[in-house]
């Protein structure tokens, strides 16, 4: 996670983000996102706001990140043996059951260019079981940061929710309704609505 941020903050400066008339807005979706709240407490003067889709701070318990250890392991391994077959498997679990079938598909023939070492290297290396826990941090945030989650994603509505009264007000969590984990591709226009109106407030 840490290397992660650190490319990120150096493409900023590759791209002389510094004399930008206006700091950047960082989004994040999923893992994406849990990059975006670390990158929101350690290098809060580079961006305007964050905006997390569908992510978590992280787990709280050393016991809860190493069993997420074990299972990030085990799928990092399935993913080189059968890529394809992960694939498949991972876009049914639950948290994509109301993905429709044809973007599903769509999702797993994208996914086919990337490199299995490297989705494997992801998943053990930037895995929630890997991440340090930032929930200690949320309340000490210096950007304006905002949780989104579709409000049929149970899960990611008690997480945004949760990261709002943690935080003290430093976290609004926002709801796009009849969404779930894919918020930007189950209800792409809402999303898009919901977006212009936070980073233009």
């Amino acid at each position: 996670m840490t290397g992660a941020a650190r490319i990120v903050v150096e493409a900023m400066e590759a791209a002389h983000a510094s004399t930008w008339e206006q700091r950047p807005a960082l989004l994040g979706y999923s893992m994406g996102g849990r990059l975006a709240l670390h990158l929101a407490a350690h290098h809060a003067d580079r961006f305007s706001a964050v905006v997390l889709e569908s992510a978590s701070p992280g787990l709280r318990t050393a016991e809860a990140r190493a069993e997420r250890r074990r299972l990030d392991q085990t799928r990092a391994e399935e993913v080189t043996r059968d890529f394809s077959g992960f694939l498949d498997r991972w876009y049914r679990m639950p948290l994509f059951a109301l993905l429709p079938d044809e973007l599903r598909q769509k999702l797993i023939g994208d996914r086919q260019a990337h490199d299995p070492s490297e989705i494997a290297r992801a998943l053990v290396g930037m895995g929630t079981g890997a991440q340090a826990s930032l929930w200690h941090g949320l309340s000490r945030l210096e950007v304006p940061v905002y949780a989104i989650a579709g409000s049929l994603d149970a899960k990611f509505v008690g997480l945004a929710h949760a990261m709002e009264a943690e935080s003290n007000g430093r976290i609004a969590a926002h709801l796009v309704d009849d969404a779930g984990h894919m918020v930007h591709a189950e209800q792409p226009d809402a999303f898009a609505d919901l977006l212009a109106r936070l980073l233009e407030a």
